[in-house]
């Protein structure tokens, strides 16, 4: 029992951000925009690594409990994230200087083979009381 104790602490601890956490709100430029993607924790699904692509490039994995910042130059923003063969899709129209908050979420229903996943827009007093609970996805 203790082996798989140990195992499943390996486990859920490996899938988590491990990055710096989350500090303040940071824009990189008044001429572009900024995006925070963001994943709050969560045990279903937590294992899970979506691939984050903003402009057809890729910008990382969000892990279980982790935000990424990322830079693209403003006006349509076209942001994918790739979770096994499905990918969830959305383009926002940005204006310099703006900041983008998308929550990347994954739940589970009633048993193990009920889920959803998706995105949200949050607006930034939002967005910061998710944010403040997250680090980095490194």
């Amino acid at each position: 029992m203790k082996v798989f104790i140990v195992l499943l602490t390996i486990l859920l601890t490996g899938c988590a951000a491990s990055g710096g956490k989350f500090e303040q709100i940071k824009s990189f430029s008044d001429e572009t925009t900024t995006v925070y993607v963001m994943r709050q924790w969560a045990f279903g699904g937590g294992a899970t690594c979506p691939d984050i692509y903003l402009n057809g490039k890729e910008i990382g994995c969000l892990k279980n409990g982790g935000f990424i910042r990322a830079e693209v130059p403003s006006g349509a923003v076209y942001f994918r994230a790739d979770y096994f063969s499905d990918n969830d899709y959305e383009t926002l129209n940005t204006v310099p200087g703006e900041i983008v908050y998308i929550e990347w979420y994954y739940k589970t229903g009633a048993d193990i083979y009920t889920y959803s996943y998706g995105l949200d827009i949050h607006e930034e007093s939002t967005a910061l009381e998710i944010l403040k609970s997250l680090r980095e996805s490194e």
